[in-house]
């Protein structure tokens, strides 16, 4: 019987702070929690990812995001090579190896291309720089929030729709009712049924509070896809 009351007790508890806070203030209060002096907007961040997969091997990717500067590098082992994007005052410079020079087969094979650029950019600097980010005129934030199950916790849900954008996404986002962690999100776009993320863990630097492992599943089935893996963090390495 006291099992059942305190259930019931954390359910309502967390509805009532769900009836409180608008949307915006409960992503105001998980940045607080994460990055409470801006760190990674005001002076940048150096970020090393371990990306698993399925029967492959292993993917390191290395971030160094300081869009103060305007400055976005993306470094990736793989296969024994290294591809590097840089973007600098919306200029990108891509290398292969260190070489600036690389054959058209090259760049067909390992995407030396400044469309891919751009998409690993807005990929990882969003799913990275998460909650601070939602803090965007982009970003049409709900401001009603609810008590959801997800990840068989009762968690706060903000839906954040991007309606500027041509797949017109829309995010649910999943917050600690008494941390304000951001523990997962998932996501729908209009050409796809979409993928829900678990987070766990944390790894920190300074006053920085970053999730450390992503476990991302599809939204229609439920099947496993990955697990990425943050090891480092450290201060931003000008590329």
């Amino acid at each position: 019987m006291k099992i059942i009351a305190f259930i019931l007790l954390s359910i309502f508890s967390t509805d009532a702070i769900a009836q409180k806070l608008t949307g915006k203030e409960l992503i105001e209060r998980s940045c607080d929690y994460h990055d409470p002096n801006r760190l990674v907007q005001k002076k940048g961040i150096h970020l090393r990812l371990e990306e698993p997969r399925n029967e492959q091997e292993i993917r390191y990717t290395n971030l160094d995001i300081n869009p103060a500067k305007g400055v976005y590098a993306i470094s990736q082992e793989k296969g024994g090579n290294t591809v590097s994007y840089i973007k600098r005052n919306d200029t990108w410079d891509i290398r292969l190896n260190g070489s600036g020079s690389y054959t058209d087969q090259q760049v067909k094979i390992y995407r030396l291309t400044e469309d891919r650029a751009e998409l690993l950019k807005n990929y990882y600097y969003y799913l990275w720089s998460l909650p601070c980010n939602l803090i965007d005129p982009a970003a049409q934030v709900d401001e009603d929030v609810h008590t959801r199950n997800f990840n068989e916790k009762q968690l706060l849900e903000v839906t954040v729709d991007y309606p500027t954008q041509s797949d017109s996404d829309t995010w649910r986002f999943y917050f600690n009712p008494e941390s304000y962690a951001l523990e997962g999100y998932m996501f729908f776009s209009s050409d796809s049924e979409g993928e829900y993320i678990f987070l766990d863990g944390e790894v920190k630097y300074k006053s920085l509070k970053i999730p450390s492992n992503r476990t991302w599943y599809d939204n229609h089935d439920d099947q496993f896809l990955a697990t990425d893996k943050l090891v480092e963090i450290s201060k931003y390495k000008k590329p």
